[in-house]
């Protein structure tokens, strides 16, 4: 049987640095850049990322504005999504397979 899926996480990078006007909260607030991440895994743990995109959070309320500042890629820090969503699904082509063929091979009498 073979157990596979799409997930989305979302990470959050720092904050923004000038206040925004929430549009939930209706006050300016600091608002944090999040790493917005799509996923397809196999066993839930070899994965690969398809698609990712930058946004603003609320701190408070969590609600994303209409409307995201040009500079927002400048302003986060380079992606930090974990190693097996990344590229979990090509270390298992590159190991695992191989790695389960030799192990068949070799248990033959």
């Amino acid at each position: 049987m073979i157990i596979f899926g799409w997930a989305t996480a979302a990470l959050i990078l720092n904050q923004y640095p000038t206040l925004l006007a929430c549009p939930a909260c209706r006050q300016p607030r600091f608002f944090n850049i999040a790493l917005i991440y799509s996923r397809f895994s196999l066993f839930y743990v070899f994965g690969i990322v398809y698609e990712r995109h930058h946004t603003l959070r609320c701190s408070i309320c969590q609600h994303e504005p209409d409307m995201l500042p040009l500079d927002i890629e400048q302003q986060a820090h380079p992606a930090a999504i974990p190693w097996r969503h990344r590229y979990g699904l090509a270390l298992f082509v590159l190991i695992g397979i191989p790695l389960c063929v030799w192990l068949s091979i070799a248990s033959r009498p």
